[in-house]
């Protein structure tokens, strides 16, 4: 907000709550933790494992990290499709193996292959699963030592420069070799290894020379070739992803793509390039096409083959496939745990997860189709949700069927426990949802947890929502989404159009693939200066479905009318007083929670009905106030928001939710004592929108 708004809008301050976990509401006993951490265990990311592991008649808990990973690549992996170039011949797994991985390299020349793949398509377990299932034979065989480097070293979203990856894959290669006797170094590779473990930090030229001559000698005295997985390229690419649209932001889009220029010339052309080894960068497709326009910016940049022999690409499996043999895994572990009641347990906790995932989403029960619209990072997330409530059955007093079963049947339950993020109350950066209506940019990333320097501007609800309207009818039109596209429409150096700096700021806000993941972009070359610039812009899954299916409906508008940060209209902030109760109430057993979810119900149709008029008002100001803008977007044919409709369904969905209850909610006569109000509420908001 700026100046001007301070009179008319309040920003609440935060509470305990918002920081706060529902989960803490009770003490776990230690049978919850243990089935939490066997859930994550299961469903998160597998490692690589070197060694070999049998399965045991009777496991202890908590599991072994690395027993589980390897039954789980040796028994339960589906494996997943492979291409030979970006859209090109099929390929099964021996022949990526012989492409790839067993492929000589010589001539002081490394081989270098890129493995794409969009986000959460498996491309990480894949790796994982050939160093599990193969590295022991080519140890043994073919003279191979592999090993995967996650290039997000530090895990907090820092941008890390193409030195410190360096180090870590030198430090990883240290490690690998160290717990494995197999791969001890023999001769004089045995010292060189001593020199380079030791003087890991030393000067980076030194370093990679050390690394160079390390790889050749251990190839001679050894028998055994490196192949490297370099994954996650992505992660530098997506660490400015905020600033992404600013139009000074040249310095900080810059220094990524030389990260990761730096890091691709090093093992084609400097130092490393001379090891004699395969390397398989790992990345989505929008990263390698921005690798291909870096070309253009940086000679240095190994010219990529424009026939893409050397680009493998990987699609996700069958989702059905992946929960059957997850649910197969899952039931191998829990019946060999060594306590029969323990294992008795987990089966009731875990069967209606499983069954649920297996459910071909209905009308009856979507949940679980609204989350795979709307998570991240795919099961991994979903399971990481369901394992963060699966010990409610625990506390259901007998009732093993309730406790789960109130967010699986019940789905809004679920839905907006989903969107909490597991906080007691909802905030954008906390939840690490997107609050659509919240237009109040911050200078700072995620980790300022909403504590960094205003941008100073114009309130409005509406922006972030009439940008995705925009793309989502060009996309609906097949029609390309520049950027040029956008400032044309929303901005003006005139009045009657948006600032050009708060759209730019409102897309990157929508942008961040690991929080907002709401749009997505294409890069190429600027035809004005050496930097990239935004091509084209699409919405993502996420994006789409939230947009359609999620933004109007009463589960989304009772958590974001909590957001400490969405700035609330003074003459009815009394109505946006934060309730005594909050979520937590959704893991309390059935004869307290009907009680409180009423109260929560109460409360939130009142404050969701009196939003939902500010922003029909709203609506109707910056129609008036940014005419230029959406007379643009008629001209274009965008379908924008009908707000009249919008209010007349929540009234409607709140009337359905609370008729069960015999209609402990006067919808009726809050919509009146609102059309009552509707006076004083239109002119406070044509002084606000008096500039």
């Amino acid at each position: 907000m700026n100046s001007h708004d301070d009179m008319f809008y309040k920003i609440r301050k935060a509470t305990d709550e918002h920081n706060s976990y529902i989960r803490n509401e009770k003490k776990l006993q230690k049978d919850d933790e243990e089935f939490c951490d066997l859930v994550d265990t299961i469903f998160g990311h597998q490692v690589a494992v070197y060694g070999k592991y049998s399965c045991p008649d009777k496991i202890t808990l908590p599991v072994s990290r690395e027993l589980a990973a390897y039954l789980f690549y040796t028994r339960y992996y589906i494996e997943i499709n492979v291409k030979s170039d970006i859209a090109g011949a099929q390929l099964d797994v021996n022949d990526f193996i012989n492409k790839v991985i067993l492929t000589k390299a010589n001539n002081n020349r490394n081989n270098i292959y890129f493995l794409l793949g969009e986000v959460g398509c498996g491309k990480t377990a894949f790796l994982n699963y050939l160093i599990t299932k193969y590295c022991r034979k080519w140890f043994n065989t073919s003279e191979k030592i592999v090993i995967r480097i996650d290039v997000d070293i530090s895990g907090n979203g820092q941008m890390i420069t193409s030195e410190e990856m360096i180090r870590e894959i030198i430090r990883k290669t240290v490690r690998v070799i160290r717990t494995n006797p197999k791969l001890k170094p023999n001769g004089s590779a045995y010292d060189m290894f001593e020199k380079l473990a030791q003087n890991s930090n030393c000067e980076i030229e030194k370093a990679k020379l050390n690394f160079s001559k390390f790889a050749k000698e251990y190839k001679r005295n050894n028998k055994l070739e490196f192949v490297l997985f370099i994954d996650n390229i992505d992660y530098i690419y997506h660490v400015n992803d905020r600033i992404l649209f600013d139009s000074d932001n040249d310095t900080k889009e810059t220094c990524s793509v030389k990260s990761v220029c730096s890091l691709v010339n090093e093992f084609f052309y400097g130092t490393l390039g001379k090891m004699e080894a395969n390397i398989l960068l790992v990345m989505r497709p929008d990263s390698y096409n921005i690798l291909q326009e870096t070309k253009k910016i940086f000679p240095s940049v190994p010219s990529l083959s424009s026939n893409n022999k050397n680009v493998l690409t990987i699609e996700a499996p069958n989702w059905d496939d992946v929960i059957i043999e997850r649910g197969k895994f899952l039931e191998c572990i829990i019946n060999r745990i060594d306590r029969e009641g323990k294992s008795t347990l987990f089966k009731n906790v875990v069967n209606p997860i499983l069954r649920d995932l297996e459910h071909e989403p209905t009308g009856e029960r979507p949940l679980i189709e609204h989350l795979r619209n709307l998570t991240n990072f795919g099961l991994r997330d979903m399971m990481r949700f369901f394992a963060q409530y699966s010990w409610l059955e625990r506390h259901d007093e007998g009732d093993m069927s309730k406790g789960l079963d109130r967010f699986i049947n019940q789905y809004p339950v679920g839905l907006f426990a989903y969107m909490l993020n597991g906080r007691k109350r909802f905030n954008q950066f906390n939840s690490e949802f997107p609050n659509i209506y919240l237009v109040n940019v911050i200078e700072s990333d995620k980790n300022s947890n909403g504590n960094g320097n205003l941008f100073r501007h114009y309130t409005t609800y509406w922006l972030k929502r009439l940008l995705m309207h925009f793309i989502y009818q060009r996309e609906l039109n097949e029609e390309r989404v520049a950027l040029h596209n956008i400032i044309d429409i929303f901005t003006d150096s005139k009045p009657g159009a948006y600032e050009e700096v708060l759209v730019r700021k409102c897309l990157g806000s929508l942008a961040q693939a690991n929080y907002s993941n709401m749009i997505k972009v294409t890069r190429e070359k600027s035809s004005v200066s050496n930097t990239l610039r935004v091509q084209d812009i699409i919405l993502t899954p996420r994006g789409k479905h939230c947009l359609t299916q999620i933004v109007d409906r009463f589960y989304y508008m009772q958590l974001i009318v909590d957001d400490y940060m969405l700035p609330i209209p003074r003459v009815v902030d009394t109505k946006f007083r934060y309730s005594d109760e909050d979520y937590g109430y959704i893991i309390l057993p059935p004869n307290l929670y009907s009680k409180s979810a009423k109260e929560m119900i109460n409360k939130k149709a009142e404050q969701v009905l009196y939003f939902a008029e500010c922003l029909d008002i709203t609506f109707q100001q910056e129609k008036a106030t940014y005419e230029k803008v959406f007379k643009m977007l008629e001209r274009n044919n965008v379908s924008l928001p009908n707000t009249a409709n919008i209010k007349r369904k929540l009234a409607e969905e709140i009337k359905r939710i609370t008729s069960h209850g015999r209609g402990f909610v006067d919808v009726d006569g809050i919509v009146r004592k609102i059309e009552n109000d509707r006076g004083k509420l239109e002119e406070f908001f044509n002084d606000a929108y008096d500039r």
